[in-house]
């Protein structure tokens, strides 16, 4: 029995798979485009929040300029009714309930910001998750403005700027270095080599010139 089993080779065949470094690579490369996706989604869907918010204040905007026509106001609409600071957008003519409702925004977080005989400016802002904080606002002009509760807006940065460069100046003049003295150089030594200082011709006065006499 030894014998015959003397001469038999016993061939393993390996099974494929993954060794620990290939996995590592792959984990890593699936890491990297993880990262490079969360902020490409995290962007498109901001922006179509805000897309959103821009499409209901631009129906707003559009039941205002038609009423314009016809009354000449922003603010008093054709059946004599007056638009003030805070009213809610559905209270424009045209603007049917429900219109504004969408995905991210509600009805109730569109208002009327401020509203003149000649100008105006409508607001949306969020007041649940997750566009909660976010306000754009829209003028008569149809400019945009985008920006997020509690961030430092561009009106209120120049003051807090001036404000804060005054009062640096002021603590600036208060902590200045009191003035150093300068050490005497001591006697002005010729120059090497036994030169003399080059001579330097005086300044001349300019000469005056009197007017010409009138000819008779």
């Amino acid at each position: 029995m030894r014998g015959h089993c003397k001469g038999i080779r016993v061939t393993g065949k390996t099974r494929p798979g993954f060794t620990l470094v290939e996995f590592l690579i792959v984990a890593v490369i699936a890491a990297i485009l993880a990262a490079a996706a969360v902020p490409l989604f995290s962007g498109n869907r901001e922006s179509a929040m805000i897309s959103e918010a821009k499409a209901g204040l631009g129906t707003a905007r559009s039941c205002l300029r038609a009423m314009y026509a016809e009354t000449r106001a922003y603010n008093r609409t054709p059946r004599g009714d007056v638009l003030e600071d805070g009213d809610p957008l559905t209270s424009i003519p045209g603007v049917g309930e429900g219109s504004l409702q969408g995905r991210y925004f509600q009805e109730t977080d569109y208002t009327i910001q401020t509203i003149s005989p000649n100008s105006y400016v409508l607001k949306c802002e969020g007041s649940q998750d997750p566009v909660a904080g976010i306000v754009v606002t829209l003028d008569e002009a149809g400019n945009f403005m985008v920006g997020r509760l509690g961030n430092s807006g561009r009106s209120s940065s120049g003051g807090s700027g001036g404000g804060s460069a005054s009062g640096s100046g002021g603590e600036g003049s208060g902590d200045e270095d009191p003035p150093r003295e300068i050490p005497n150089p001591g006697p002005i030594k010729p120059p090497r080599g036994g030169g003399h200082w080059p001579v330097v011709p005086p300044i001349m006065p300019p000469v005056p010139i009197d007017p010409p006499s009138p000819q008779i």
